[in-house]
Parts: structure tokens; sequence; C-alpha cells
């Protein structure tokens, strides 16, 4: 029995990373995905969606990347995918500047382990 006028802090609970997983090639939805291929999957979309254009996605959801390569491309990926909880920290980015786009690699560091990304921009 708690004290009368106790009150306890709500502990905060670990949300899900099942989800459904997507079949870029085909694309299509095919099953279930969880743990670190959910984790690459919400990277992958994350970083497609352009934030603030989608009124279904809340105003913390996607990036706003600029092509110009350098720290802002890394600053602008990194801002968009540490709202997602379940990434920790990016590390070892590196951009190749391209006539056409920017490739930008880095490490992703999650709940469930750690992964490459290779990322083409623009």
């Amino acid at each position: 029995m708690l004290p009368q006028g106790f009150v306890r802090e709500a502990e905060e609970e670990q949300q899900p990373s099942r989800t459904y997983r997507m079949d870029l090639q085909r694309g299509r939805i095919v099953g279930i995905t969880d743990g670190v291929e959910a984790i690459r999957q919400a990277v992958y979309k994350i970083l497609l969606t352009t934030r603030y254009v989608r009124e279904i996605y809340s105003t913390s959801y996607g990036a706003v990347i600029e092509i110009g390569g350098g720290t802002g491309l890394e600053q602008a990926i990194s801002e968009a995918l540490l709202q997602d909880e379940r990434i920790a920290a990016i590390e070892n980015f590196r951009t190749t500047i391209d006539r056409e786009a920017v490739l930008a690699e880095f490490t992703v560091v999650s709940i469930f382990g750690r992964f490459g990304v290779s990322q083409e921009v623009g």
C-alpha cells in the first residue's frame, strides 16, 4: 500500500520495434520484421521522408537535407535519425561527392546493435 499523497512516477516502457517488412525490390509488404532489421528499415524511411511535408507525420519525423556535403549533411542526418529513441548514436560519418549526388556512409548505433548505412542523397 502506498502512502496517501504518494505519486508514482510513470515508468517509461520501451516501444516494440516489430513492424511490417518492406521488400524494396518488389515494392511490397512481405511479413514482419523486428530488431536491427526494423531499425535499418526505419533509417531508410526517415531519410527518404522530407520533414514538414506530409501531414501524416509529426514535425519531428523525416529529414531536411540540403546537398553540399560536409558537416551540414552529417548534422541533418544525425538530427533526423536521433529522433528515433531506439537510435543512440551516428558514428564514422563519411561523404563522397559526385557530380550528381552525395553518398553518405555512417554507422548507426541502436539498442539492438550496430550496422552500416550507405545512402545516396540528392
